[in-house]
């Protein structure tokens, strides 16, 4: 079956793949880390997204923080809490990641949340400077071309553009 040529059949199945994803989470069943990778794209993630409740925070909170959990369904859980990012718990739990994550993944991840709010303490913007500096990017420069949709042959264009506007 093509479903290039079909957008409406596309589209039901994006919401059945995010409807179903969420079901399973809250009833603690496993999902295949293929599939999480590709709900945590769009245009998949816009309906996982809406498929989202608040009273599903703390459970994607608890699978975020939980270090045993694959590192794509931890990632996707932090997707789906951004719409939630002004709400203090989830906040809360941005911060503790950003303190507590040794994977770039997930700092990354958290870090677009914290960023957003304008009260972050000056030791929180320090931390995030001596982490994504030049010394290191080459563990997270992958991930910001990975965020913005590219390609990763676009890795040493971003490179020089970096160098140019912002001294790295």
């Amino acid at each position: 079956m093509d479903l290039t040529q079909s957008p409406g059949r596309q589209e039901v199945l994006y919401r059945f793949a995010a409807r179903k994803a969420l079901d399973d989470l809250r009833k603690g069943a496993p999902l295949d880390e293929t599939l999480v990778e590709h709900l945590g794209t769009q245009p998949v993630l816009t309906y996982c997204r809406e498929a989202v409740a608040k009273e599903d925070k703390d459970l994607l909170k608890d699978i975020a923080r939980n270090a045993k959990e694959p590192l794509p369904l931890r990632r996707f859980c932090l997707k789906l809490l951004r719409p939630f990012e002004k709400d203090k718990d989830v906040r809360d739990c941005f911060y503790e990641l950003w303190k507590t994550a040794f994977d770039y993944e997930i700092k990354m991840e958290v870090l677009w949340g914290l960023l957003g709010h304008a009260d972050l303490s000056a030791e929180i913007y320090a931390d995030i400077v001596s982490q994504f500096d030049k010394a290191n990017w080459d563990q997270w420069l992958p991930l910001i071309v990975e965020k913005l949709d590219g390609e990763a042959g676009e890795k040493s264009q971003v490179k020089e553009l970096m160098k140019i506007y912002f001294n790295l």
